[in-house]
């Protein structure tokens, strides 16, 4: 078991519990940027497993992956193939050490913390004893913008992606798409701002299908509420826009302006 010791570093998928006045330690994921890579997320069996090109074939591009811990220490599983350079970096010193090849336990205390995948496969698996939010994600050929409550999933071109959600009783998403996005359970928006979404107690399922004639399929869900930005911007760096919210258009104004700095 390796344990790496300090204070606070960095993408969100399980939430706290109590046990009398004992918090349950928590992983959040914070941030996570990574392009045209397979992504599978499952919350099962008080556990949740994130995965990059789950067959662990290496990829051309790079991937970043920020975890929060709160309440720690918390023991996290890291797969990582043979080929792959994959770092822990304990954000708050800068310190790195490198994941070994194979399925190797780590005890993070609490603090933020990032993985730095060189060719984007790997695996991580913690516990998780949350009962509402996303169930499973597969996103092949994902872009995945991630910063805050804010995540932004696209699947890659002639692709689908399924997100799936569980609920034990009526809760409100911030939820923005693009493209050729649906569902059966909930009303998602239908122009180009996000909206407050009702999801029901239950399963709820949300696609997104990039086609030969709408190859950009996008959602963009809010996990936490959004500030009023009180009509004069906002104080966030991310929020290119400056609607007060994090979303795809911010990422799409990015994109956008992609190259060399002036």
């Amino acid at each position: 078991m390796k344990t790496i010791l300090s204070s606070l570093i960095a993408l969100a998928m399980s939430t706290i519990t109590l046990a009398g006045d004992t918090p349950t330690p928590r992983v959040i994921v914070e941030f996570f940027v990574s392009v045209d890579n397979d992504l599978s997320y499952l919350r099962s069996s008080g556990t949740s497993t994130l995965t990059l090109n789950s067959a662990f074939e290496l990829a051309p591009h790079r991937s970043v992956l920020g975890l929060l811990i709160e309440d720690g220490p918390i023991a996290v599983v890291v797969d990582k193939p043979d080929g792959e350079i994959l770092k822990l970096v304990e954000l708050a010193s800068g310190v790195e050490i490198s994941v070994a090849t194979g399925s190797t336990s780590y005890t993070l205390e609490s603090g933020r913390y990032a993985l730095h995948a060189n060719r984007s496969a790997f695996g991580i698996s913690w516990p998780d004893s949350e009962d509402n939010g996303p169930s499973s994600f597969e996103c092949p050929g994902c872009l995945i913008a991630s910063s805050g409550d804010n995540l932004t999933l696209s699947p890659g071109w002639g692709d689908t992606a399924t997100f799936t959600f569980e609920f034990t009783s009526e809760v409100v998403q911030r939820i923005g798409i693009v493209g050729n996005v649906t569902s059966d359970e909930v009303v998602l928006p239908t122009g180009t701002e996000e909206e407050d979404v009702p999801f029901p107690a239950g399963t709820t399922t949300i696609t997104a299908t990039s086609t030969g004639t709408q190859t950009l399929a996008a959602l963009t869900i809010n996990f936490g509420s959004s500030g009023d930005s009180g009509g004069g911007g906002s104080s966030c760096s991310s929020d290119v826009d400056g609607d007060g919210n994090i979303g795809f258009s911010d990422v799409l104004i990015i994109l956008s302006d992609w190259g060399a700095c002036p």
